[in-house]
């Protein structure tokens, strides 16, 4: 490419945005890879460390219990750093925790594995803030294609961790996930969001014809905007309806494969492979409900009681016709994936500054996922009690039905906690 053509080539407005959604995408991308790669090799974790399966169990759960224990901590932490500090910081405890945890001993697996949950942690509530400041025109889209990433790494995570342990070991295989995709985002965000300014590169900004918005977060009152937020009853609602969406996900996702093997008499490699269908429509059902949104201007509502009604077919239809799992996995897909989006879409939508956004989105992913995390347990206890899935599809039919009439409460409402 001669001189002139990589002139007019970078003269061009979109190559510039393309590099500020670049360091969004790879922040997103980098969110989960290091947490899912762990499931799918911990049985060779356990043989060469001689963990219990106990302890096995606990590691692979610390993530998702740092998501919902930690995440108020991390939010008053956040308080006292600009955002564009917190997003590196974020991403380099989620560094240290992949290269601790890979360093091979039992005692620096659970540490390096509790350091990428608080890492994690705080890119949960960042990258909500992200797209408050910067992306509020585009909140739809930028949270489906930062919820099509999560769902992307979490697939490719689990599909290549163990075969990567037979060339590597599986400190490497982890660290590979772990490390990698973090660090690119590291270089990324310093790129765009750099420490000592308050929103995106400014050269970035002009380039792209950007406007430009500068943190708020720290020069709101934070006593005030958690009033505003803890007396606002739609948060509350919000993150129940979080709550059921996360609980419903990890106990169908943790036992679809078991479920199908056991009622349609699938062998393993079949079941595992046909529950799969409930992940892949899962990835692209956020993209594929916002692009409806735009479609139909934004009727919240509509899309709201598409999706929740989508997750109700799932246990409604095991229980009434099983033999049709095909469409009834794809309904569940449909519903927890865009459910996923839709929520911190709304979380963004519905506060006025960073900080709103910052302890909204902690109040529902603190309840969502502490809630969230016993719904394998839920579910696998009820089958121990019952022997058989009788009763954990009428549970969930109870749940996702609420979450019908909850959607539409809040889709439906136009308060603002501003406005209280």
């Amino acid at each position: 490419m001669k001189q002139g053509t990589y002139a007019r080539f970078f003269q061009r407005r979109f190559v510039w945005i393309l590099i500020i959604l670049s360091a969004f995408i790879l922040l997103a991308g980098s969110l989960r890879g290091g947490i899912t790669a762990l499931p799918p090799i911990i049985d060779v974790v356990q043989k060469e460390l001689g963990l219990s399966a106990a302890e096995a169990g606990l590691v692979t759960s610390i993530p998702v219990f740092c998501f919902g224990f930690f995440t108020p901590l991390t939010s008053i932490v956040l308080r006292h750093f600009a955002l564009n500090q917190a997003v590196s910081l974020g991403l380099a405890i989620v560094i240290a925790g992949a290269l601790v945890r890979s360093l091979g001993f039992s005692s620096t697996l659970f540490l390096g594995t509790f350091l990428i949950g608080l890492g994690t942690t705080a890119g949960n509530l960042v990258i909500t803030m992200l797209i408050s400041r910067d992306f509020r025109h585009r909140a739809g889209i930028m949270t489906a294609i930062y919820s099509t990433m999560i769902d992307v790494m979490i697939a490719a995570s689990t599909a290549f961790t163990f075969p990567l342990v037979a060339y590597i070991g599986w400190q490497g295989a982890a660290g590979v996930w772990g490390v990698g995709p973090a660090l690119l985002a590291l270089v990324a965000c310093l790129i765009v969001y750099p420490l000592k300014h308050p929103g995106i590169r400014p050269f970035l900004a002009r380039k792209a014809g950007w406007k430009v918005r500068s943190d708020d977060a720290l020069i709101t009152s934070e006593a005030a905007t958690a009033s505003e937020i803890y007396r606002w009853p739609i948060a509350w609602l919000m993150a129940l309806a979080f709550a059921i969406n996360t609980f419903c996900y990890f106990g169908v996702a943790a036992w679809l494969p078991r479920i199908l093997a056991e009622m349609l008499q699938m062998n393993s490699a079949d079941a595992g492979f046909a529950a799969s269908i409930y992940h892949v429509i899962g990835v692209i059902a956020p993209l594929t409900m916002m692009a409806l949104r735009r479609l139909i201007r934004g009727q919240t509502s509509t899309i709201l009681g598409i999706v929740s009604c989508a997750w109700l077919l799932m246990p409604l239809g095991m229980l009434l016709l099983p033999s049709w799992w095909v469409v009834w996995s794809a309904c569940g897909g449909l519903g927890q994936g865009a459910f996923f989006s839709i929520t911190f879409t709304l979380v963004i939508e519905r506060t006025a500054t960073t900080a709103q956004t910052r302890t909204l989105s902690a109040l529902v992913q603190s309840l969502g996922y502490g809630l969230g995390a016993l719904g394998p347990w839920a579910i696998g206890r009820m089958v121990d009690l019952t022997a058989n899935w009788f009763w954990p599809f009428i549970v969930l039919t109870v749940l996702t039905g609420s979450l019908v009439v909850i959607s539409q409460v809040v889709a439906r409402s136009t308060s603002r906690p501003h406005s209280r």
